[in-house]
């Protein structure tokens, strides 16, 4: 039953968008997990701990309820309503109200636009998207004041303040928050990205000083990326941030155009990353430079608050 529900699901997302993975098989490690099953549904619940002291925490809450879900069946809407009442009543069950920091949140392809009204029952919103850029896309030139460049050891401090700056911005739009060692963390991370031969980290430099970065993760370290899209070698764009006082004069797109051509250089045949879609820059600034939505992360916090259904 199990796998007639999981070849349905992938038939579904084969015709939803040709970016999404053509085999979207259930992980080995759901198979020790009690499944909710339902008539044409089945998802493995489980729970992330985020350690506050590592860099995951600047873009998660610490405690994280999360499902993986494979919906098929003649009516995928219902399977999928049925499947979202296990699973609240699952995190009912094990969150208590003292989880503040703390989610429910799962993974969905953006164009499944059917399920979009179940998830808003549910009390969640898109708290993240995942979009996706095809290799070889136009790039975006803007005249600008700043200097691309590689990043150098005297950096560091700066590219601290940066990656600080932007977790500090996406506040506002749920997802990021900045830790009691958000700083230490950073300067660990790259400093270890400067150990490399290529670090995959620019600066733009204005008047001998850093205003912004990109940073980005080759196809030899983003081997996660092909469970969610068709791509061959995907790579991942990550840390991008421009300083507030420096932004809107072409300091981003020359950012974002450097990366994609040494992405395309090396082979890259999908650039994907994440931006917060309540964030009123990123998505206007992303769908120009060619990404648009492959999956959304719905999420509700504190994970109490996933409603039950019935208005519970």
């Amino acid at each position: 039953m199990i796998d007639a529900i999981v070849a349905t699901h992938e038939a579904r997302f084969r015709d939803l968008d040709p970016l999404l993975p053509p085999r979207h098989p259930l992980p080995k490690a759901a198979s020790g997990r009690t499944p909710i099953l339902v008539d044409g549904a089945v998802g493995y619940p489980y729970r992330i701990r985020i350690d506050a002291d590592t860099p995951a925490a600047d873009w998660n809450t610490l405690d994280e309820h999360r499902i993986v879900a494979r919906v098929g069946g003649p009516d995928p809407v219902a399977s999928m309503d049925a499947l979202l009442a296990g699973w609240a009543e699952e995190v009912h069950a094990n969150a208590t109200a003292q989880d503040q920091d703390s989610a429910a949140m799962f993974g969905w392809p953006s164009r499944d636009n059917a399920m979009t009204p179940l998830f808003l029952d549910r009390g969640l919103i898109p708290l993240r998207v995942l979009a996706a850029r095809p290799a070889n896309w136009p790039s975006l030139q803007a005249p600008t004041p700043a200097v691309i460049r590689p990043i150098t050891e005297e950096d560091l401090d700066d590219l601290v303040d940066l990656h600080v700056e932007q977790v500090r911005w996406g506040i506002p739009f749920g997802g990021s928050y900045v830790r009691a060692r958000t700083a230490e963390m950073a300067r660990g991370h790259y400093a270890s990205r400067l150990e490399h031969d290529q670090p995959w980290t620019w600066i733009a430099e204005h008047h001998g000083r850093p205003v912004g970065m990109v940073t980005v993760t080759p196809p030899e370290q983003a081997g996660w990326l092909t469970e969610l899209s068709s791509a061959s070698t995907p790579a991942y764009l990550g840390t991008t941030v421009v300083r507030v006082g420096h932004r809107a004069n072409g300091v981003g797109t020359a950012l974002v155009a450097h990366a994609h051509n040494a992405l395309e250089r090396a082979g890259v045949d999908l650039i994907l990353l994440h931006y917060a879609p309540l964030n009123p820059l990123s998505a206007p600034f992303w769908h120009r430079h060619g990404y648009r939505p492959l999956w959304n992360w719905w999420a509700i916090s504190p994970a109490l608050r996933l409603r039950r259904g019935n208005g519970r």
